[in-house]
């Protein structure tokens, strides 16, 4: 049986987008569990960010104005600007809008990605370099509570310059 991941790799391949999956997702990251709401810096960018477990984080209630040129989920050890452009994409997929109370998970997809790697998660744009939100990581015990994942999945991805949506059910 294809599994969930599986499909969702897929389907990001068939848009364009370079994908590695790790196949055994564990729940050993002491950020397991943690939620905590983006801070906006720009563009509108709001929500709340939960781990799930150590292959992917949800995003609640997210809103974006979908101005900016090139939105993507990013990994950084601190605000820092060198932290910060030394970072890691989290995931090949652009966030495009707008989108008002929109609820999306998000695996970690680009090689080597791990939550040992992370500190903020930033909705960051590499044309600008720059932060338009982020949020703290902390240990789950001292985040507020944990949600429940989604059960359907959508996947926003540029190809050649046209944005794409896929909606994708998991079982």
């Amino acid at each position: 049986m294809v599994s969930f991941t599986q499909v969702l790799a897929i389907a990001l391949a068939i848009c364009g987008a370079a994908v590695t999956i790790d196949a055994a997702c564990t729940t050993g990251s002491p950020y397991v569990g943690f939620s905590g709401p983006l801070t906006t810096v720009d563009h509108m960018i709001a929500g709340t960010i939960t781990i799930i477990d150590d292959c992917s984080f949800k995003v609640s209630n997210f809103s974006y104005d979908g101005l900016a040129p090139a939105v993507h989920w990013w990994g950084a050890k601190s605000l820092g600007v060198k932290d910060l452009r030394n970072g890691q994409e989290l995931n090949p997929m652009k966030v495009t809008g707008p989108v008002n109370g929109l609820d999306m998970t998000v695996p970690l997809l680009t090689q080597g990605a791990t939550w040992d790697n992370v500190t903020y998660i930033v909705a960051w744009c590499e044309t600008a370099l720059a932060d338009f939100g982020h949020v703290k990581l902390m240990p789950a015990a001292m985040g507020e509570s944990p949600t429940q994942s989604a059960a359907a999945l959508t996947v926003t991805v540029s190809y050649s310059g046209a944005p794409m949506m896929s909606q994708i059910s998991a079982p």
